[in-house]
């Protein structure tokens, strides 16, 4: 167990306050915890706010659940039909997608309303983003296209990228929103800008699905192909590296943390048979681990958007409040390859979304109907009181 020591001094009238935080890393692995969700429920996604609650996607439920880890209060918001990917953008609302009935939904936190937008018939929004000017961005996972919602005009821009696919997670970033295509084995970028779509192919058995910026202005993402890996990819110069995940699992969404990478890996992939799959957390860290390098091919299409008014809906928020309740549990570790750490996850996990935040890793698991979260450095507090 590594151990670290960080002293703080306090001046308290005459009295100085030497207070010893004692960091405890644990070799053995990290500190457990699992609370339970809905169990009728089919929990998805998992996005943090600026305020460092998390935002919990129950689609089977039709909840969305706002847990604060500082308070261990959480907040159901209830009602929110086939809720998709929620988050809160900077003016404090809740957005969400309704991939069956096709809506985009607002809710109002501080006023307890629901805003609702249409899309066309057909359609099945998945993924949001938020771009600088206020803009909602929406993915489709039922076809190759992405909106751009206006929610002062009510006007809703789709843009048609060319070929077959779908658009599924996506992410604004250097005034471009970026999206993976997982059946055309593709990653795309529009430039909103000038209406030019840039796309790289990668291989045919590829199949990437969650995409996230790291700190050194890449990206990362899973892909579930054959083999399934995690893709590191250098847009500015075509390079994509590969990095073959050591057990059989699906990475769904990952997360960057100080460096690494972490997945959330159930027993879902497309074309595999009947390979057994097992339920895996787990960890990359890229310095440590060999991949596979590639040049992707790149092409551009300048296109044009067919926008229009969507219709819109009001209406007010059913909620209810409690307390969060934790049930210690222990995974088991193993280091299978270089630079991968792996977390094997108790019979009938399949986790989805995943959330690393300095030194707690925190997940959804929609086999088990639960969120958990990993402790990885808990701190003990020795306050000594010296007179003077």
């Amino acid at each position: 167990m590594r151990v670290k020591l960080i002293t703080l001094a306090i001046v308290t009238g005459a009295a100085l306050t030497l207070i010893l935080m004692i960091g405890l890393a644990g070799a053995d692995g990290p500190k457990v915890s699992e609370t339970n969700l809905n169990p009728s429920g089919t929990v998805y996604e998992i996005n943090p706010d600026a305020q460092g609650n998390l935002w919990v996607t129950d689609n089977g439920a039709d909840e969305i659940r706002q847990v604060n880890p500082a308070t261990g209060v959480y907040t159901i918001y209830h009602n929110m039909d086939h809720a998709n990917d929620a988050r809160m953008d900077a003016a404090g609302n809740v957005w969400w997608t309704d991939y069956q009935n096709a809506r985009l939904g607002r809710i109002a936190v501080s006023a307890s309303t629901l805003t609702t937008w249409s899309f066309a018939e057909g359609t099945s929004p998945v993924g949001i983003a938020f771009d600088d000017a206020g803009h909602v961005w929406v993915s489709d996972d039922s076809s190759h296209q992405v909106y751009r919602v206006d929610p002062a005009t009510d006007q809703i821009c789709a843009y048609l990228y060319p070929g077959a696919g779908d658009s599924d997670y996506l992410t604004w970033y250097a005034g471009s929103i970026w999206l993976t295509d997982g059946d055309s084995a593709r990653l795309v970028k529009l430039n909103p800008s000038s209406n030019v779509f840039t796309i790289w192919q990668m291989a045919a058995s590829a199949h990437p699905e969650g995409l996230t910026v790291d700190e050194d202005r890449n990206f990362w993402l899973s892909d579930q192909g054959t083999p399934a890996g995690l893709a590191h990819f250098e847009p500015a110069i075509d390079r994509l590296t590969f990095y073959t995940l050591p057990v059989n699992t699906t990475p769904e969404v990952v997360s960057i943390n100080k460096g690494n990478v972490w997945y959330a890996g159930n027993t879902e992939r497309v074309g595999t048979g009947s390979l057994l799959l097992y339920p895996t957390v787990g960890v990359l860290s890229p310095t440590a681990a060999s991949g596979i390098t590639f040049t992707l091919p790149v092409t551009t299409t300048l296109v044009t958007p067919a926008c229009s008014t969507s219709v819109r809906a009001d209406s007010s928020v059913t909620t209810s409040i409690g307390n969060i309740t934790w049930t210690s549990n222990v995974y088991t570790r193993s280091t299978p390859s270089a630079g991968w750490t792996v977390y094997q996850l108790p019979a009938g996990a399949s986790p989805w979304g995943i959330v690393a935040r300095g030194g707690r890793v925190w997940f959804t698991d929609q086999g088990r109907q639960v969120l958990a979260q990993m402790n990885f450095e808990f701190q003990v507090y020795m306050p000594i009181i010296m007179r003077q």
